[in-house]
């Protein structure tokens, strides 16, 4: 078993390998695709059927005039097609970023000023969870936006309740 004290002499060990991969002439150290692997391994990535993929996605990104470099990594059963993975990504970001302009408009998640403890996690569950009955109910009513019986709910209990038996 290795102890913490042998964790150092591995890496330099690894990071002083020749590796071939390149991307973009960016050369990726040996020792990350290890600790991603390591990790899966330790979460029980054997039994997983059909991965045949690990995804390493760099951004760059600026965040307040400051750039920053952010590494993504993901698993997936599609064969290694960088240009299909790339776009998998893509549309699972457009959702992303869909959901949370619908949550944003309609609850105001932005305007949250909820910080202390898990308050903040619990708070997006019950949005995740509000957003849901709400489109629920919208399927009955097709006329009706989501923000409009929001409002409609909050007017009245027989909306409310509604709302909240919508496919129980």
């Amino acid at each position: 078993m290795m102890s913490s004290e042998d964790v150092p002499g591995f890496l330099y060990h690894f990071d002083t390998l020749e590796d071939p991969r390149i991307d973009r002439k960016k050369l990726y150290p040996l020792t990350e695709l290890l600790f991603v692997v390591i990790c899966a391994n330790l979460c029980g990535a054997q039994s997983w059927r059909d991965l045949k993929t690990v995804i390493m996605l760099e951004s760059r990104v600026s965040s307040g005039g400051h750039p920053a470099i952010e590494q993504r990594y993901f698993i997936s059963s599609l064969a290694a097609n960088a240009k299909q993975i790339a776009q998998t990504i893509r549309t699972h970001w457009t959702v992303e970023n869909s959901l949370h302009w619908v949550l944003d408009v309609t609850l105001r998640e932005d305007d949250s000023r909820v910080r202390k403890d898990h308050a903040p996690e619990n708070m997006v569950m019950v949005r995740h969870i509000i957003l849901n009955r709400l489109q629920n109910t919208k399927k009955k009513f097709k006329d009706m936006s989501i923000r409009r019986l929001q409002k409609k709910a909050g007017w009245g209990d027989s909306t409310l309740d509604m709302i909240l038996m919508a496919t129980f």
